[in-house]
Protein backbone atom coordinates (compact mmCIF):
# COMPACT_ATOMS: atom_id res chain seq x y z
CA UNK A 1 0.00 0.00 0.00
CA UNK A 2 1.34 3.47 -1.00
CA UNK A 3 0.83 6.51 1.07
CA UNK A 4 -1.18 7.69 -2.28
CA UNK A 5 -3.96 4.73 -0.97
CA UNK A 6 -4.47 5.47 2.40
CA UNK A 7 -7.68 7.98 3.03
CA UNK A 8 -7.01 9.99 5.67
CA UNK A 9 -10.21 12.22 6.71
CA UNK A 10 -8.05 15.77 7.50
CA UNK A 11 -10.68 18.17 8.86
CA UNK A 12 -11.12 15.25 11.77
CA UNK A 13 -7.07 15.08 12.11
CA UNK A 14 -6.34 18.99 12.35
CA UNK A 15 -10.05 19.24 15.04
CA UNK A 16 -8.08 16.12 17.14
CA UNK A 17 -5.80 17.80 19.68
CA UNK A 18 -4.19 14.43 20.87
CA UNK A 19 -3.05 14.13 17.12
CA UNK A 20 -1.95 17.55 17.09
CA UNK A 21 0.03 17.29 20.14
CA UNK A 22 1.41 13.72 18.57
CA UNK A 23 2.62 15.59 15.83
CA UNK A 24 4.35 18.35 17.56
CA UNK A 25 6.00 15.47 19.58
CA UNK A 26 7.47 13.86 16.72
CA UNK A 27 8.48 17.16 15.09
CA UNK A 28 10.33 18.34 17.96
CA UNK A 29 12.21 14.98 18.69
CA UNK A 30 12.75 15.18 14.71
CA UNK A 31 14.34 18.87 15.20
CA UNK A 32 16.07 17.27 18.37
CA UNK A 33 17.75 14.80 16.54
CA UNK A 34 19.12 16.69 13.94
CA UNK A 35 19.94 18.80 15.95
CA UNK A 36 22.27 16.41 18.02
CA UNK A 37 23.55 15.00 14.95
CA UNK A 38 25.21 18.38 13.35
CA UNK A 39 27.25 18.78 16.78
CA UNK A 40 27.87 14.91 16.10
CA UNK A 41 29.26 16.10 12.92
CA UNK A 42 30.84 18.71 13.82
CA UNK A 43 33.06 16.89 16.71
CA UNK A 44 34.18 14.66 14.33
CA UNK A 45 35.47 17.27 12.05
CA UNK A 46 37.67 18.89 14.73
CA UNK A 47 38.78 15.21 15.94
CA UNK A 48 39.36 14.58 12.10
CA UNK A 49 41.74 17.65 12.05
CA UNK A 50 43.57 16.95 15.37
CA UNK A 51 44.50 13.49 13.84
CA UNK A 52 45.29 14.98 10.63
CA UNK A 53 47.56 17.40 12.52
CA UNK A 54 49.26 14.63 14.71
CA UNK A 55 50.29 12.77 11.58
CA UNK A 56 51.66 15.60 10.17
CA UNK A 57 54.40 15.72 12.59
CA UNK A 58 55.25 11.98 11.12
CA UNK A 59 55.77 12.96 7.84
Amino acid sequence: MSVDEIIFEFDALCNDDEFSRSISLIRAYSFDRLARTILEIEQQEAIKLIIEAELEKFQ
